[in-house]
C-alpha cells in the first residue's frame, strides 16, 4: 500500500545554499556512488526501521547484488562467487565514503563474463551435444553456482533445454509428438543462440551499457536490503509506477507480449484508443521496429518490458510503430498518445439473479485520483459508490465485493472505501518513526449499503486490500471469505532521492534524478493487532491453489516484523454474524464440489512442480517430464443458480463496439462459472435465511 507523494518543483532560495554540505558541490564522486550514499542517509531519516551501514548490511547487500546480475546463476563460477563475496565486506565503506571499489570489480568481473559467454556461445556446435546422455538442467532458486569445470556444461545443458522446450511446444499432445532430426537441431541451435545474443545485447544496449546495467542492479539492492517493499527508481520507473496507481495515463493504447518465435506481436488494442482510431493497427500484427524521440529501435532483441519502458517516456508525445501483418505486407503506423483509463484500474459490477438478487464489484486495485492527467474525479472508493448507488436501484439484497490479487494501492482510498460500509468510528492505526501512533477514522457519518457483505480475498491481496479486509472483520460488518492475505502491512512513500538535502527549504527548479519508494510506516488493526507477516484470515477458508507455494510477506527477504500495539481506539462492532453455522454449510458444499476438490489436489502438484524444477535433458526422458499428464478438470461446471446481468443504467450497450461488448460477455461468463463466486454467492444466500430480517 503506498502514499504517493509529490514534490512540487519551487524557486530555488539562495540564501540557504551553505546548508547543504560544501562536499556536495565539489569533487563530487560519480552518480551511482553517489546514489547509494543518498539512499542509506534517505533510510537512517526517514525509514521505519532504519539499518546500521555495516558488514551485515553490506553481505545483505551482496546477496540482492548478485541475485539481481545472475538470478539463474548462469554467469559467474563458484569460485568468482566466493572471491566476489570476500570483497564484498567493504559495501559498507563505498557506500558511506562514496565510492565504488567493490561496483567497479563486479563491473569489470562481469564485462569479461559477458565478453567469454558471448564467444562460448558464438562457437558452440551441434556435435557437441549428446541428447541421449543422461542430463539435467536446473531452475531451481537454491542451487549452487557451477565451478569453473562444470561451467562450459552448464552452458551446453542450458542451450539443451531451450531447444527442446521450443521443439516440443509445437505439440499440443503427446501422440503428436514427433523427435527433432539432426537438421532440426541444427536450426534450433541457431534459434536459440540468437535468443542468448539477443539477451547480451541487451544487456550491452542499454542507458550507459553494460555499465549501466550493473549499476543499477546495484542501487536496487542497496533499497531491497532494507525491505522488501523499498525500490531505487530512475525517473521513468518512477513515471510508470505513477500510472499504475493512477485511473488514467497518456498511452498509444497497445499491449504486447513475445510469440512463440520470440517476435513482439499486438495481442490488445485499447478500445477509443490512438491505435483503435487509426483502423491501422490489428491484433497478432508483429512490430518490426519504432521510432520516437529521434531514436531508432529495431526490436529484434527488445524484450517487452524494455518496450514498454521506452514507449512511457514522458516526453514521447508521438511514435512511429512499423508492422508486418499476418499477410506479410509491412505498413507503418504514426500514432499520438492520448489519456486513456488505466484498463487495470477499471472497476467491474454485475447483477447476480437468482432465488436472491446480489451485486458483484470486482475491485483490481486501490487506485487513486492523483495523477498529471486527472481532473479532480474520483478514487476508487468514489467509483464504488457509484457503482453500489447504481446496484441499490437494482434491488440487490447483499454484495460480494471482490479483492482477490488486488496488491493494494492507496491507503487513503481504503480508508474511504471504509467508510462507506460503516457508520463512524475508528478503521485502523497508522504509525510512522518517532511518532505517536494516530487512529485512523471514517470521516463522514453514515453509509451507503447495509446490507450483509462478502469480501472475496485470496493469497495476493495486500496491502491496503489488508487494511480495509482487516477493518470490515473487526467492525463485523462484512465477512471475509477466501483464503489468508498476503501479510503485508507496511505504507511506502515515493521520495526524490535528494529529498533529505532539501526537507526544510525550497527545492531548486531541476529535474529529479532518481526517486526511492521507502518504507516509512505501519499500520494495524483497531484492535492494535497486526496482521504483518499473518495476513488476515477469512471467516469461511476456501481452497487455494497457491497456498502451499509459501509466495507470502513472511517468505521474504529482510521482512518487517511489529509487535502488538497498545493504543485504545473507539469503535462499535456490528453484532457477529452466526459464523459456525455459515462455515459448517460452506465446508459440506465445498466438499461436495468437484472443482474446489480438484484446485486442492492441483495445489500439490503446482507445489512440487515449483519446488523440483530439475529438467531431464534425454530425448525420452524429456518427453515424458514435458508430457507428464496432469489431471485436468473435465467434469461438466455444476449448475450456476444465478445468471449474470449488467446493471441496468449500462445495460443498452448500443454505442459499445464489438470489442467492449465481446469482453463483457466474456467476463459475465468467467463470473459465472468462477467457483469461489458461486460459494460466496450461497453464503450470502445462508445470511439471509439465517437473518430474514437483514
Amino acid at each position: 500500500m503506498t502514499i504517493y507523494l509529490r514534490i512540487a518543483k519551487t524557486t530555488f532560495c539562495i540564501g540557504l545554499i551553505f546548508i547543504i554540505p560544501v562536499q556536495f558541490f565539489f569533487s563530487q564522486p560519480d552518480e551511482t556512488s553517489r546514489h547509494a550514499w543518498m539512499i542509506s542517509k534517505m533510510a537512517e531519516k526517514y525509514h521505519y526501521q532504519p539499518k546500521l551501514v555495516n558488514d551485515e548490511f553490506a553481505t545483505d547487500v551482496f546477496e540482492h547484488f548478485i541475485k539481481n546480475l545472475d538470478p539463474l546463476k548462469v554467469y559467474f563460477t563458484k569460485e568468482e562467487f566466493e572471491d566476489l563475496r570476500l570483497k564484498s565486506k567493504q559495501i559498507d565503506d563505498d557506500i558511506l565514503a562514496q565510492k565504488r571499489s567493490f561496483l567497479d570489480e563486479v563491473n569489470v568481473l562481469f564485462s569479461k563474463k559477458i565478453n567469454e559467454i558471448d564467444q562460448l556461445i558464438a562457437n558452440t556446435q551441434i556435435q557437441q551435444f549428446d541428447f541421449q546422455k543422461v542430463a539435467f538442467y536446473s531452475f531451481q532458486e537454491n542451487k549452487a553456482f557451477s565451478t569453473q569445470k562444470e561451467f562450459k556444461e552448464l552452458w551446453i545443458n542450458r542451450l539443451k533445454v531451450q531447444m527442446l522446450l521450443i521443439h516440443y511446444q509445437k505439440f499440443e499432445v503427446a501422440e503428436d509428438k514427433i523427435a527433432p532430426s539432426k537438421s532440426e537441431l541444427q536450426s534450433l541451435l541457431e534459434t536459440v543462440k540468437l535468443r542468448e545474443g539477443c539477451r547480451i545485447k541487451t544487456r550491452r544496449s542499454g542507458k550507459n551499457g553494460l555499465q549501466g546495467f550493473v549499476d543499477e542492479a546495484y542501487l536496487k539492492a542497496i533499497t531491497k536490503t532494507l525491505d522488501p517493499h523499498s525500490e531505487y527508481f530512475t525517473a521513468q520507473e518512477e513515471s510508470k509506477f505513477e500510472s499504475l496507481l493512477s485511473k488514467e495515463t497518456r498511452s498509444f493504447g497497445l499491449e504486447f507480449y513475445k510469440n512463440d518465435d520470440g517476435e513482439i506481436e499486438i495481442y490488445g488494442i485499447a478500445p477509443g484508443g490512438p491505435a483503435w482510431k487509426s483502423n491501422e493497427v490489428n491484433e497478432q500484427d508483429i512490430l518490426v521496429k519504432v521510432i520516437g524521440l529521434n531514436k531508432e529501435i529495431n526490436l529484434e532483441c527488445f524484450s517487452t518490458e524494455e518496450l514498454e519502458n521506452f514507449l512511457l517516456n514522458p516526453d514521447m508525445d508521438d511514435a512511429e510503430f512499423f508492422l508486418r501483418k499476418k499477410n506479410g505486407d509491412e505498413v507503418t503506423v504514426k500514432l499520438e498518445k492520448e489519456v486513456l483509463e488505466v484498463l487495470d484500474n477499471i472497476i467491474e459490477s454485475f447483477v447476480l439473479n437468482g432465488e436472491k438478487k446480489f451485486g458483484y464489484i470486482y475491485l483490481p486495485s486501490f487506485y487513486t485520483n492523483q495523477g498529471p492527467y486527472l481532473s479532480y474525479s474520483s478514487g476508487c472508493a468514489n467509483d464504488v459508490a457509484k457503482e453500489l448507488l447504481q446496484l441499490k436501484k437494482e434491488g440487490i439484497e447483499g454484495l460480494i465485493l471482490d479483492l482477490r490479487n488486488n496488491g493494494g494501492g492507496s491507503m487513503l482510498e481504503a480508508i474511504l472505501l471504509s467508510g462507506i460500509f460503516i457508520d463512524f468510528g475508528a478503521i485502523s492505526i497508522a504509525h510512522s518513526r518517532d511518532e505517536i501512533p494516530q487512529t485512523l477514522k471514517d470521516v463522514n457519518r453514515g453509509t451507503i449499503f447495509q446490507k450483509p457483505l462478502i469480501i472475496l480475498v485470496n493469497d495476493f491481496s495486500a496491502s491496503a486490500s489488508e487494511l480495509f479486509a482487516a477493518s470490515m472483520q473487526d467492525h463485523n460488518r462484512a465477512l471475509i471469505v477466501g483464503s489468508t492475505t498476503y501479510g503485508k502491512s507496511t505504507s511506502q512513500q515515493v521520495l526524490p532521492i535528494d529529498y533529505f538535502l532539501f526537507e526544510d527549504m525550497e527545492r531548486p527548479e531541476v529535474d529529479v534524478e532518481a526517486y526511492i519508494k521507502l518504507t516509512t510506516g505501519t499500520f494495524y488493526r483497531v484492535t492494535g493487532e497486526t496482521h504483518q507477516g499473518k495476513g488476515v484470515v477469512p471467516e469461511i477458508k476456501l481452497p487455494s491453489l497457491y497456498e502451499q507455494l509459501g509466495e507470502t510477506e513472511s517468505a521474504e527477504p529482510n521482512v518487517l516484523s511489529f509487535e502488538k500495539l497498545e493504543k485504545k481506539t473507539y469503535y462499535t462492532p456490528a453484532a457477529k454474524l452466526p459464523i459456525d453455522a455459515l462455515k459448517e454449510s460452506s465446508a459440506k458444499r465445498v466438499q461436495e464440489n468437484a472443482e474446489f476438490n480438484f484446485i486442492i489436489r492441483k495445489s500439490v502438484t503446482l507445489a512440487k512442480r515449483r519446488k523440483d524444477l530439475i529438467i531431464p535433458l534425454k530425448i525420452a526422458e524429456f518427453e515424458s517430464y514435458y508430457f507428464e499428464k496432469e489431471e485436468e478438470f473435465s467434469n461438466e461446471k455444476e449448475q450456476t443458480d444465478f445468471v449474470v446481468e449488467k446493471p441496468s443504467y449500462i445495460a443498452d450497450m448500443s454505442d459499445a463496439t464489438d470489442l467492449e461488448i465481446k469482453l463483457d460477455e466474456d467476463l459475465a461468463d468467467e463470473i459465472a462459472s468462477d467457483p469461489y463466486i458461486i460459494e460466496a454467492f450461497f453464503i450470502l444466500r445462508d445470511i439471509l435465511h439465517l437473518e430474514p430480517n437483514k
